[in-house]
């Protein structure tokens, strides 16, 4: 009996002890598929994120059987079009960060992708959140997402959330087949 209160007691101070300690530093470099449907006009259907894989080679090979088996599951006329997002950061992010992904032309519009990663770099989750026309309108709703978020405490403490701002292909008959 005493054994097992003994017991309990170091496991209370060692949780304490963790619990208090600082945050470590850790570094991430990984990729998240993003893949975007459009439907028979060209409209935006839908975002879905997939992930993390630990390399371009992975995160493509995972983009392809996306792609083949949309074919076999799309409603006739959609398509489905695939790009990596590269997450490459050193955290913990104590506040997070929105990050502008450059386009060489103009997109229609923009998907907001959330990142998280908890402590150590351990990934949580990926998603898209929200289209926006501009990217400095992505950008302001990405920081205030953040902002809310954080002081919400919809974001774990010690945990790192980064908004991506991803542009949006416009012109599907230029893309190479179905893949970005």
């Amino acid at each position: 009996m005493l054994r097992t209160i003994l017991t309990a007691f170091i496991s209370v101070l060692a949780f304490g002890v963790c619990a208090a300690a600082p945050a470590t530093h850790f570094s991430v470099n990984q990729f998240v598929l993003v893949a975007l449907e459009y439907d028979a006009h060209s409209s935006l259907a839908g975002v879905d994120t997939y992930g993390p894989a630990p390399s371009t080679f992975r995160c493509t090979v995972a983009a392809t059987h996306a792609l083949i088996a949309a074919n076999k599951h799309l409603p006739k006329g959609h398509t489905l079009v695939t790009t990596c997002l590269h997450v490459a950061f050193g955290g913990p992010l104590p506040k997070g960060a929105a990050v502008a992904i450059p386009s060489k032309k103009a997109p229609p519009e923009y998907i907001t992708v959330g990142v998280e990663y908890g402590p150590g770099g351990k990934f949580v989750g990926a998603q898209a959140l929200h289209a926006s026309l501009t990217i400095k309108t992505c950008m302001h709703e990405s920081k205030s997402v953040l902002q809310s978020n954080y002081a919400d405490g919809h974001v774990s403490a010690g945990n790192s959330l980064i908004l991506y701002c991803v542009p949006v292909p416009s012109d599907l008959d230029k893309a190479d087949g179905n893949a970005v």
